[in-house]
């Protein structure tokens, strides 16, 4: 348990720390198209959950995002190592909290920013990402119930025939693990207020396909694995977001956002395939350091790798941080100011 809560910190206290690397709408090292972190204390329903975590941490060993790109636009390019680790605790009183289950992967990013059209206000994004990810939970028992290992390196084999032939997921300490590879494309498009206010509006849309080989090391997916959970993964999500005009100059401004993630699991020989929708709404306070408030609701195979069997629907309240973000490019001398409004909005209502 001790350890379990330390790598929680860890991972949240580093991401905590992306917040401090610039100003409030400039940060110098922005964060793109990339995981956000989320805390549910009030647990998923009927689940006999008493809280989800999900804690998103990206250490990037080269960020080209900075303040010029916003303004001159043009590709860049950034290689970060992303860690996602995901926790519930059970309402149980023996062993409540099941090993995290952890993605961690390096996936280089290329990134095109210009303006729209004539009015420099109006920005896009388009991003090109992929590479490789390890997503475990770090158990070394079997798959499934009613197999075991005959030593610590070896096959699973058939321990209880009748167990085994119902194919439930061992969700106690059972090896889900998989190594993957991904490419993904994205685009973003979205307007300010004048050229150094915060984002009026935007729309982020991604489109993602996993290529999960039978093997691949590090802890590669298992042809047992791949029979009842699938293989390959297509993956697309769009997210809207809004930020109402009459809070714009107000301490409590923020973001409204609407988003919706789906996604199909590709069967292997004959086996199912799955698929899931995870739809959102969320409020996130720009003076509270991107933190605000969330509801989710998901559809299909749960998104928790060792739950994928379960396919009753999910609610979920909750807060989330979307650290890091870009919320201005700095579009001064762009085409000319246009007599737009240079201010720029800060958290003292000023």
């Amino acid at each position: 348990m001790s350890r379990l809560f330390t790598m929680m910190a860890v991972a949240l206290t580093s991401a905590n720390m992306l917040i401090a690397q610039g100003a409030e709408l400039h940060p110098r090292s922005p964060i793109v198209f990339l995981e956000k972190t989320y805390f549910f204390p009030l647990a998923p329903y009927d689940r006999s959950l008493r809280f989800e975590g999900e804690a998103a941490g990206h250490y990037f060993i080269v960020n080209r995002l900075d303040w010029t790109w916003t303004k001159e636009g043009g590709w860049r390019y950034t290689v970060p190592i992303s860690m996602v680790f995901h926790v519930r605790m059970l309402d149980i009183t023996s062993e409540p909290v099941r090993t995290p289950s952890y993605r961690i992967g390096l996936r280089p990013q290329f990134i095109h920013a210009s303006p729209v059209g004539a009015d420099p206000a109006k920005f896009s994004l388009f991003g090109i990402s992929g590479g490789f990810t390890h997503y475990s939970n770090g158990q070394q028992g079997c798959t499934y119930l009613g197999f075991s290992r005959p030593a610590p390196d070896a096959d699973c084999v058939v321990s209880n025939a009748a167990l085994a032939a119902q194919r439930r997921a061992n969700t106690i300490d059972g090896d889900f693990s998989t190594s993957y590879l991904s490419l993904a494309i994205h685009g973003q498009r979205g307007r300010h207020y004048g050229l150094a206010g915060p984002t009026r509006y935007q729309h982020i849309a991604t489109l993602e396909f996993q290529a999960h080989p039978i093997g691949l090391p590090p802890g590669g997916m298992n042809t047992q694995q791949a029979l009842e959970y699938g293989q390959h993964v297509a993956r697309g999500s769009y997210e809207f977001e809004l930020r109402p005009r009459r809070w714009v100059d107000k301490k409590w401004r923020g973001l409204a956002r609407l988003g919706a993630k789906g996604g199909y699991r590709f069967s292997y020989k004959g086996g199912p395939d799955w698929t899931f929708l995870t739809l959102e709404t969320s409020y996130v306070f720009d003076c509270l350091q991107k933190f605000g408030g969330v509801f989710r609701t998901h559809l299909g195979s749960d998104y928790y790798n060792i739950n994928f069997q379960d396919t009753r629907p999910l609610f979920a309240v909750g807060l989330m941080w979307d650290l890091s973000r870009i919320d201005a490019f700095n579009r001064t001398g762009i085409r000319g100011t246009g007599g737009r409004s240079q201010k720029v909005y800060t958290c003292t209502g000023d």
